[in-house]
Order: structure tokens, then C-alpha cells, then sequence
């Protein structure tokens, strides 16, 4: 059901304006509790094989008949955002998350696979991309960020996460549709990133491309034609991140030294080296979020061979920075 506008005057009428009024407006949490309990039920009947004995019957009904007329309207509430309207984050994380259900079994992902690009790069990935509001908190809220970045309720309830989660998922049941199309479209990103000019240059594009990449590092530092391009891609497009004027963007370098620690450096230990030294700088960065996400980097290339003859001579200064990292953010999670 569309849920208009309040100047259209159409019905339902009123909807508030205010985000935190929408989230509470009676028909956003309809809305809610109807892809809840759709969820809930593709979760327990949707895929057969894994149903309990008594209900596979039921289970086998259930995903060839019930399952995909569940799929349409979860995919239009999806296509709102897209078109320009209104969402509330909650609807779409738990769409998202009935999506991800979806994909491994054939009768929904038959219907999914026509429109996996729309599905992957004007959904998924745009809710990947960091927010007005996130980079706003950013810059003036750093300790909140943080707080929110690194919440263990964040993947139920954080969109950002379940697009995540949805991505990794086609990747891992669907990569023969989606893997290729899906790196290409994110190499291009980057690619275009680097031969903009400053002025025109889109950092949250670049970011959500890097936290796709990231979050995809299983896969490839798994497969050797994939990890042999690894080191072209940090050196390249992560390394000149370290001095970025964008904090956000000196953040996400960190983060993506901890998925690609494991990389495997072709050259005399040097781009090592530089890495090591890039990452150290950030442990002082002006911005509270670097400074964590330093730490968090400097415990993945600790355990790089070759790593020491670097990281030795200055241990005391790092062990002072991390006391002073967490004194500021009151926990031991740096260290940890």
C-alpha cells in the first residue's frame, strides 16, 4: 500500500514530515510488521531443506506458492527510495533482509535475477553509501559515531549492514550472475575517482565502492585471480586515502587495512613499510574515528611477517597512543 505524502491529501492522511514522526506514524509500523512477519515466515518455510520433518510439506507449498507473491511488494517498498520517496530505514533493512532469504531459493531468485542491477546498484549499494547525516555526525560528533559504527545491534537494525550482508550473500549463492558485473562496477568507481578533478570528485561514492571491496575480502584474497590484483588496488586508490582532506575517507583507508592485511606484497617489503608508516601517522589523525580505526588496523599488521623490524623501534609511542585512544573513548577496545 502507497503511503502518501500529507500534502497530497490522499489516504492514508497526515503523514508527518519528521523522520522520528514517521517512524512512529501508525501505518510505517504496518508496514514494518508486515515484511517482519514475512520474514519470519520465509526464515522457517521458505527453503525446504531446511525445514523441520512435520512441516516440510507445508515448506514445499510454501516456497513454490506463498514465497514469490511475497516478493512484489517487498521489492516496491524497496523502489521507493530509488524514485525519490520516502522510507524509513527499519522498512528497508527488514526488505532487505527478506531479499537476502530470497536469493538462495530458485522460485524467488528466478524473479530476483531480471532485476538483479537495479537490486544491486540503486538499492544496495546507494544504502551502503554514507549518509548527509552520517558524515554530519562525523565531523561533529565524533565519539557518536563511533558508538553507532561499531554497534553489535547495528545488524538488526542498521540498512547499511543488511545491504552488506545481501551483497556478500549474492556473491556467495548467485557469483556467476553477480560477482563479475559487481567488481566492474565498482572498479569503474574507482577509476573514476582517480581521474577526476578535485572539485568534481564523489568521496562517498568512492567510500561505499571501498566498503563494498572490504566487505568482500573473503572472497577475494580466496581466489587468485582476484587477489593478484589486491596490492595494485591499495597501493593505487587506498594508500593516497591516508593524507586525504576527506576524514571519512582517511577512516575507511584504516578499515581497509584490516580486510587486506593478508595481501601479498610483491616488491623489496617497501610498499609494506609505507602501509606501516601511513597507519602510524593516523594514530594522531585530528579526527576520533581514524585515530580507532589506526588502532584496529596496527593489530592486523602486527602479524605480517616483516612487520616488526618496522613497528619495534616505536613501540612505546604506539602503546601511548593507544592509552590515550582509550582514555578518550572509555574502553579497552583497541587492544583487544
Amino acid at each position: 500500500k502507497t503511503l502518501p505524502e500529507a500534502s497530497t491529501g490522499q489516504e492514508p492522511r497526515n503523514q508527518p514530515t519528521s523522520v522520528e514522526e514517521r517512524n512512529a506514524w501508525p501505518w510505517w509500523k504496518v508496514k514494518k510488521w508486515s515484511v517482519q512477519i514475512m520474514s519470519r515466515l520465509f526464515s522457517r518455510y521458505g527453503i525446504p531443506s531446511y525445514a523441520e520433518d512435520e512441516v516440510k510439506e507445508f515448506a514445499r507449498h510454501f516456497s513454490v506458492n506463498v514465497a514469490p507473491q511475497f516478493l512484489g511488494p517487498v521489492c516496491e517498498t524497496l523502489n521507493l527510495r530509488p524514485s525519490g520517496q520516502f522510507c524509513t530505514d527499519r522498512v528497508v533493512h527488514l526488505c532487505l533482509t527478506f531479499v537476502d532469504l530470497a536469493v538462495e531459493l530458485a522460485p524467488t531468485y528466478k524473479l530476483l535475477k531480471p532485476h538483479m542491477d537495479f537490486l544491486l546498484y540503486k538499492v544496495c549499494f546507494p544504502t551502503m553509501c554514507l549518509t548527509a547525516e552520517d558524515i554530519e555526525q562525523f565531523e561533529n560528533d565524533p565519539h557518536e559515531f563511533v558508538h553507532k559504527q561499531n554497534s553489535p545491534l547495528a545488524d538488526f537494525y542498521d540498512p547499511r549492514m543488511s545491504a552488506i550482508t545481501l551483497v556478500t550473500d549474492l556473491v556467495k549463492h548467485r557469483g556467476k550472475d553477480v560477482t563479475q558485473p559487481l567488481l566492474s562496477f565498482l572498479t569503474e568507481i574507482i577509476q573514476r575517482y582517480g581521474s577526476s578533478e578535485d572539485a568534481a570528485k564523489n568521496h562517498v561514492e568512492k567510500d561505499g565502492a571501498l566498503l563494498a571491496f572490504g566487505s568482500l575480502s573473503d572472497l577475494l584474497l580466496s581466489k587468485k585471480k582476484y587477489s593478484s590484483e589486491l596490492e595494485g588496488l591499495m597501493v593505487s586508490s587506498v594508500f593516497p586515502d591516508f593524507n586525504s582532506p576527506v576524514g571519512f575517507l582517511r577512516c575507511r583507508a584504516c578499515w581497509m587495512v584490516q580486510r587486506f592485511s593478508t595481501v601479498t606484497w610483491s616488491d623489496d617489503g617497501s610498499n609494506l613499510r609505507n602501509l606501516i608508516q601511513l597507519v602510524l601517522q593516523r594514530l594522531s589523525d585530528p579526527a576520533l574515528p581514524v585515530q580507532i580505526e589506526a588502532s584496529k588496523a596496527l593489530r592486523f599488521l602486527i602479524e605480517v611477517d616483516g612487520a616488526e623490524t618496522t613497528l619495534l623501534p616505536v613501540l612505546p609511542q604506539i602503546l601511548n597512543e593507544y592509552f590515550r585512544i582509550m582514555n578518550e573513548i572509555g574502553n579497552d577496545e583497541v587492544v583487544a
